[in-house]
């Protein structure tokens, strides 16, 4: 009995000096704990980033299996050619064979510009020309004229060796007055004159066909012309007729008409016609 006591005595003498210990350990850690904290106000708390991860599920493990496809991937570039043209280049050629056909055209226009100008010079050059000879003609005329015997007999005038057989003037003036009225008349059809091109140069050089035809007060073709001396080509004479119908009634071209101041030729070429000779090389 007495040993059950001695224990009982010493298990109690044991939790207080447990207790004791237990509460002084508790007293320091606390106190230790309010020094902590007071020291670690004035420093700055360390954090540690956190990451959650998910964990695999347990189960049976399944084969694997190709990947979804959820948005199709963008088409990889095409592989290009280094000497490729890009749409850049490409637009930009464009441009440059829109400017060389551009230049190309107002160079064709020039050409043709200054081919109507030449056809123009030419054309009146020529006029200069005819007209140089017309008046070169007229002198020469003037000139013999002035050679020819200017008296007259009363009962037998003088005539002329290349007068007309129907003639009556003596007045040599006439003769002036005549080879200057045919030159107008001959300058007149020569301007609508066109010897077809089927005609080779060198053929037409030697062609000439005589035309005969009257025309009325005001210049205009009176009846049909006929031809009184063929060039034996029918091409060329057709071309002689179509000329004199270009002074029909109705046109804007006339012939010329002598005028009142020279009544006896204006009379004649009223009532006679006129006969005129038409050649190729005019």
């Amino acid at each position: 009995m007495k040993q059950a006591g001695d224990d009982q005595g010493l298990k109690t003498i044991a939790g207080i000096v447990a207790a004791v210990l237990n509460g002084g350990i508790f007293t320091v850690m606390a106190l230790a704990s309010v020094v902590e904290a007071k020291t670690e106000r004035d420093e700055p708390v360390a954090w540690i980033d956190v990451k959650p991860v998910e964990l695999p599920k347990l189960g049976e493990e399944r084969p694997k299996e190709l990947p979804r496809i959820i948005e199709a991937p963008e088409a990889p570039p095409v592989e290009t050619d280094t000497a490729s043209i890009s749409r850049k280049q490409l637009e930009e050629e464009l441009e440059r064979k829109k400017e060389d056909e551009k230049k190309q055209r107002e160079l064709a226009e020039k050409k043709r510009r200054d081919e109507e100008k030449r056809l123009e010079d030419e054309k009146r050059r020529k006029e200069r020309e005819e007209e140089a000879e017309r008046k070169k003609r007229e002198k020469a005329m003037a000139r013999a004229l002035r050679k020819v015997d200017e008296r007259a007999d009363e009962d037998d005038p003088r005539g002329f060796a290349d007068g007309d057989q129907m003639g009556t003037s003596t007045d040599p003036n006439s003769r002036l007055h005549k080879a200057t009225y045919m030159n107008r008349v001959v300058h007149a059809l020569r301007e609508q004159f066109t010897v077809p091109s089927v005609i080779p140069r060198d053929v037409r050089k030697k062609l000439s066909a005589v035309v005969a035809f009257r025309v009325d007060a005001d210049g205009k073709l009176k009846g049909d012309p006929r031809i009184t001396r063929s060039s034996n080509n029918r091409i060329f004479d057709d071309a002689v007729l179509a000329t004199l119908h270009k002074f029909a009634p109705g046109t804007s071209a006339r012939i010329p008409v002598p005028p009142v101041t020279l009544p006896d030729l204006r009379k004649s070429v009223l009532k006679n016609g006129l006969t005129i000779e038409m050649r190729g090389d005019d």
